[in-house]
């Protein structure tokens, strides 16, 4: 995985090379009680990809993410995670051959 210059990213960098079994940590997530989360997802990518995405131990999600039109143009997804109470880490990935978009940020907020 590598971060790359991007103006349009948040932050004008986005990271790339998620997938093919490389798999993007995002820590430091805390919640003050359990429960479900929104999560927002912001990529880049020209063609339809899928990524999984997962919190802590739990089950890996199958997302789709529809082509954003190009790799500097953001597009998000939102999807529904549970977070335990405290601590929380969503993980970004895909098996051997299928690779995630390029992955800008993601945003949570309890439900």
């Amino acid at each position: 995985m590598t971060v790359r210059e991007v103006s349009t990213a948040s932050g004008g960098r986005a990271v790339t090379g998620v997938g093919n079994n490389r798999v993007l940590e995002f820590t430091g997530i805390t919640a003050q009680r359990a429960g479900e989360a929104t999560v927002t997802v912001a990529y880049l990518s020209t063609e339809e990809r899928s990524c999984r995405l997962r919190t802590g131990r739990g089950a890996w999600q199958q997302i789709r993410f529809p082509a954003s039109g190009a790799w500097d143009r953001v597009a998000t997804v939102t999807l529904t995670v549970r977070l335990e109470v405290g601590q929380n880490t969503i993980e970004a990935g895909n098996t051997t051959g299928r690779w995630c978009p390029d992955l800008d940020r993601i945003t949570v907020a309890p439900r």
